[in-house]
């Protein structure tokens, strides 16, 4: 891998401090032995999710974060590392597309983020990746304003309902009749 240029390594600095503000989650992965298509696979479930993935240098990413004033994130810097970040109102499919991946290669391992500018531990992380997700969420709420409405439509289906087999019932036993008789 070919060396930057200090023009390079500033321009990249400010891509990832823009990126990082920008962005409604930002998290921190450490990964070992992944191969070139896993990495093609990774970064095909994020932006799916409709986030990015990018590989990071632990220096660059480190004036990112005290450009930032989260100086406290550096700790989560250690060995080969990849940033996804999201700027999307659907943080929670972010997370759990990369809680699944390293759930199936356990090649990754999350060290941490930034949730709308506040630092987050690793197991914050895993319990957001618990949460439905916005579309679920959608789907839920959709649901219970159904309900209501349901209800007031089967409150008056279901007495007309028995109203026409009260009568089909008397129209049928007056056939029976009539035809006895």
């Amino acid at each position: 891998m070919k060396r930057m240029d200090r023009k390079k390594k500033e321009e990249v600095v400010k891509t990832l401090t823009e990126e990082m503000k920008s962005s409604k989650i930002n998290i921190l992965a450490s990964f070992r032995n992944l191969s070139v298509p896993e990495m093609q696979k990774l970064r095909q479930e994020v932006k799916k999710k409709e986030g990015n993935l990018k590989v990071v240098k632990n220096t660059l990413m480190e004036i990112a974060f005290k450009n930032l004033s989260l100086d406290e994130a550096c700790k989560f810097l250690d060995g080969s590392m990849i940033l996804a970040w999201t700027k999307k109102d659907d943080e929670i499919s972010l997370v759990k597309s990369l809680i699944d991946f390293r759930k199936e290669s356990g090649k990754i391992e999350i060290k941490g983020g930034i949730l709308r500018g506040e630092i987050i531990q690793p197991d914050y992380i895993e319990e957001i990746g618990k949460l439905p997700g916005i579309n679920e969420i959608k789907v839920s709420v959709v649901s219970y304003l159904k309900m209501p409405i349901m209800r007031v439509v089967n409150s008056i289906k279901f007495p007309a309902m028995k109203l026409v087999n009260v009568i089909n019932q008397i129209k049928e036993k007056k056939e029976r009749e009539n035809g006895k008789g």
